[in-house]
């Protein structure tokens, strides 16, 4: 539940939120439960469910994203970049 309430509070301040796991379909279920929690807001910024890993370099983007990324993929992302991400 903490958890959860993080990721709200997140959304709804516009942060950089990142979220992973080792199961691709869990990613895109949890970044559209996070949407549909929103309502009757939206997310206006950048949303991609499932981020490929040709395209990581995405996550450097100065602006606020909503992206999902499969925990495989974790190991190829700055460390650095990730300390500015939710």
């Amino acid at each position: 539940a903490e958890g959860l309430t993080l990721l709200l509070a997140a959304a709804l301040t516009e942060c950089k939120i990142l979220i992973h796991s080792t199961n691709v379909a869990n990613v895109t279920m949890v970044a559209e439960v996070i949407s549909a929690l929103l309502f009757p807001f939206t997310w206006q910024l950048p949303y991609i469910p499932v981020l490929p890993k040709d395209m990581l370099e995405f996550l450097e983007a100065p602006l606020s994203f909503f992206v999902g990324i499969p925990t495989a993929n974790l190991k190829f992302v700055d460390k650095n970049v990730l300390s500015e991400i939710v």
